[in-house]
């Protein structure tokens, strides 16, 4: 898509891991342009943003039950508050969800040993 390698690996990490801090941490491993950090940085939470709508609305029209909704949006959403802002309207998915995104979390290591 002609977008420049660091800048995609930074917004890679930002969606895949937990958003600015990833694209931060990976920032400081690999000492990439600081322009492309301040760009990861401002596209991932917009990004998540259109996600999080996205995945109420979708949840909603499916009919989820708490646990695969919250399953879902923990999985699916790059940040912490963007997880837990979801998954307000659905009594009974905010523990699952909340589990689910720390445990994405917890793969901030991996994804920062494999930016080299």
């Amino acid at each position: 898509m002609g977008v420049d390698e660091n800048l995609a690996r930074l917004i890679a990490a930002g969606t895949a891991v937990c958003g600015a801090s990833a694209i931060l941490a990976v920032n400081g491993t690999k000492r990439i342009d600081e322009e492309h950090a301040v760009y990861a940085v401002a596209c991932v939470p917009v990004l998540g943003t259109v996600s999080m709508l996205a995945v109420m609305t979708i949840g909603d029209l499916l009919e989820l039950s708490p646990i695969a909704y919250g399953t879902w949006a923990g999985a699916s959403l790059h940040e912490v508050a963007q997880v837990l802002g979801a998954v307000q309207h659905q009594v009974g998915s905010e523990p699952v969800a909340t589990v689910v995104k720390l445990s994405r979390i917890l793969f901030l290591p991996s994804a920062l040993s494999g930016a080299s």
